[in-house]
């Protein structure tokens, strides 16, 4: 089963599902160019896939998909990023790993993401190897890649196919 949805004649949202891995990734932000790219390069890596192109009624959204990791651009239009994740820590039952990722100065990407409990942040600078790696790490800190039908040997290979 492969599904490669898009919708965004109104920049709202797109879903792709790929069986390689079970692990879902969201990811927001205002520029459509940018989470499309980065939407193919994790679809491409087999990640079951979310893009988020508006903060208002995000929550929702999240809760339907159940993502493992959030990945947050906190330059959104309508609200700032600690505003987003303030009402998402509030709507959501679970919080999903929580990676910023942002063009700003990494000194303050950094501070956002220590006010914010944020479990990573990347500066966009770093461009989407450096967005992997902390995909990659803050999954091996979770152990999700663990599968026990096919062990551990499994989990290594997805791991290396990120990069």
């Amino acid at each position: 089963m492969q599904t490669n949805l898009i919708k965004s004649e109104n920049g709202s949202s797109s879903v792709s599902e790929r069986t390689k891995s079970n692990t879902r990734i969201c990811i927001m932000g205002p520029e459509i160019p940018e989470q499309l790219r980065l939407h193919n390069i994790l679809f491409s890596k087999g990640f079951q896939v979310l893009s988020i192109h508006e903060a208002i009624g995000s929550s929702n959204e999240i809760k339907r998909f159940g993502p493992h990791i959030l990945v947050l651009d906190v330059n959104m239009n309508t609200l700032s990023g600690i505003r987003l994740i303030k009402v998402l820590r509030k709507n959501l039952v679970q919080m999903p790993i929580l990676i910023l990722y942002a063009d700003m100065d990494r000194g303050c990407l950094q501070k956002i993401a220590m006010e914010t409990f944020a479990n990573d942040f990347v500066v966009k600078d770093e461009g989407h190897r450096g967005l992997l790696s902390s995909i990659r790490r803050e999954l091996e800190r979770r152990k999700m890649w663990k599968n026990p039908e096919t062990g551990i040997a499994k989990a290594e290979a997805e791991i290396k196919s990120i990069y």
